[in-house]
């Protein structure tokens, strides 16, 4: 998780894998929760990467249920729910309130990464096996 971090955050993020859970032998669905200080400058709405693309947005539902969005990413959610409230005394506010900040998703909707505003320094991922 930590290298998957590493490709799609800017260069010369200082990123801390703070906890994390997921699945059998990873082969099922996880979330970490890390620290991250963006170096100064960073400009997340417009990073390049051939894995996916970041995007303001006002909350977690509102993202995932963006019109012609394809299921992979509300699986992604949905499938990491549990982990994320076991990490998380905040999770039902991340999962279901708003929640403005910068959120990539990957090409193929396994992977989703949020920023959120008000909360600075915290990250949250949600992936599909990593």
């Amino acid at each position: 998780m930590r290298q998957y971090l590493a490709e799609v955050l800017p260069p010369a993020s200082d990123l801390r894998v703070a906890d994390s859970c997921g699945g059998w032998l990873g082969l099922s669905p996880a979330v970490a929760v890390f620290d991250v200080t963006l170096p100064e400058g960073a400009d997340l709405d417009t990073l390049a990467t051939g894995l996916g693309t970041w995007s303001r947005q006002a909350s977690l539902p509102g993202f995932v249920d963006e019109a012609g969005k394809p299921v992979g990413l509300a699986a992604t959610v949905l499938d990491g729910k549990d982990c994320l409230r076991h990490l998380r005394p905040d999770a039902e506010a991340i999962l279901f309130g708003p929640l403005p900040g910068l959120y990539f998703q990957s090409r193929d909707q396994t992977v989703l990464v949020v920023l959120p505003d008000g909360h600075p320094g915290l990250g949250i991922l949600f992936t599909q096996g990593r």
